[in-house]
């Protein structure tokens, strides 16, 4: 049981439960639905003991085959529900062998195409990031896998930011067998900080030129920031003003204030 990561199991046996009737049901439906191919109810667990039982991936007597899901068929149903770009490439990196189902947000109308012609893929990529992603396909049998930045180019002329990793994966006699991939889509992050350093851009801007002093200090009393006025009636640059305190900038009974 601690091995099958069925949420209803792990629950059961955190609260070390022997509901009989709801292992039975568990057992069955993970076996059906997950393709599992063995799973084991020791017999300590409930009351009475089970043997080990083989739960058969393909249809039997007692079963429709269109109720049966197999192990392949679990995981690209996985991997159609994350939000994280997933896609498959051949192992020379020019053909996409699948796409999950979060590239219709990246790629929008493009993503038919991926997959119907060669170098698809990589055509829609910003030619600034193009020959960085080449140049590692193309050494990825010797380094085994790279991660990089890359955006890319939609039909609407939208960008969009994709962080990436690429992995290549051999078969049982070591030969590549597909270049395996995952992006997360950074577009938002990297908008969101584009517009903070604007806006703070214009914040010191604006404060700069205040014809008013002002200034900003940390929780030791050390100045960490101010303007020119305030700089201009000290007399000092703001390098010579930022790390102070009042008592290293002004007499004691000014300081003292």
């Amino acid at each position: 049981l601690q091995r099958c990561h069925h949420p209803n199991v792990k629950r059961l046996v955190r609260k070390k439960s022997c509901l009989l009737q709801e292992l039975r049901y568990i057992t069955l439906s993970v076996s059906r639905e997950a393709g599992l191919t063995e799973f084991v109810i020791p017999g300590n667990v409930c009351k009475q003991s089970y043997s080990r039982q083989k739960m058969s991936a393909e249809p039997t007597s007692q079963h429709n085959s269109t109720n049966v899901v197999t192990s392949e068929q679990f995981r690209l149903q996985l991997l159609d529900q994350i939000r994280e770009l997933v896609w498959s490439l051949t192992p020379d990196g020019k053909r996409v062998v699948y796409l999950n189902n979060a590239a219709a947000a990246i790629y929008g109308e493009l993503t038919p195409d991926l997959m119907e012609n060669d170098d698809r893929w990589l055509g829609v990529i910003h030619p600034d990031d193009k020959l960085f992603i080449r140049e590692q396909l193309n050494t990825i049998q010797d380094s085994g896998g790279f991660s990089h930045h890359f955006r890319v180019l939609r039909a609407d002329d939208d960008e969009r930011q994709l962080d990436a990793q690429f992995l290549l994966l051999r078969d049982h006699a070591g030969h590549p067998a597909q270049i395996a991939a995952m992006a997360h889509d950074s577009s938002e992050r990297i908008q969101a900080q584009r517009s903070l350093t604007e806006a703070e851009a214009v914040y010191d801007a604006l404060v700069e030129n205040l014809p008013i002093k002002v200034l900003r200090k940390n929780k030791n009393g050390r100045f960490v920031f101010c303007n020119k006025t305030f700089c201009q009636a000290l007399g000092l640059s703001m390098e010579d003003i930022i790390g102070k305190t009042d008592d290293d900038l002004f007499p004691p009974a000014i300081a003292a204030k």
